[in-house]
């Protein structure tokens, strides 16, 4: 008989939430890493997305209103949700 040994359960996630913030995006982390407010979505989703990439277990989340953004929420390319 092999014994084997204990597997750590893995880490939960941290996650990059950007969401609209009076006229401009607000970027927060879960694990308190990341925090910025930006002009525009397309600079905190881009930031948002370099800090992942670097930081294994990341993960980015967009949080809009229906106001912020013309059409349904989707789904976007590169593992980024929207909701």
């Amino acid at each position: 008989m092999v014994l084997l040994p204990d597997i750590p359960p893995a880490p939960t996630p941290a996650v990059i939430q950007i969401q609209p913030a009076g006229a401009g995006w607000q970027l927060t982390s879960s694990d308190g890493l990341f925090f910025g407010l930006f002009r525009d979505r397309g600079s905190a989703l881009k930031h948002a997305r370099s800090e992942a990439e670097i930081h294994p277990g990341h993960v980015v989340i967009v949080r809009e209103t229906l106001s912020s953004r013309a059409g349904p929420p989707s789904r976007l390319a590169g593992g980024v949700g929207v909701a």
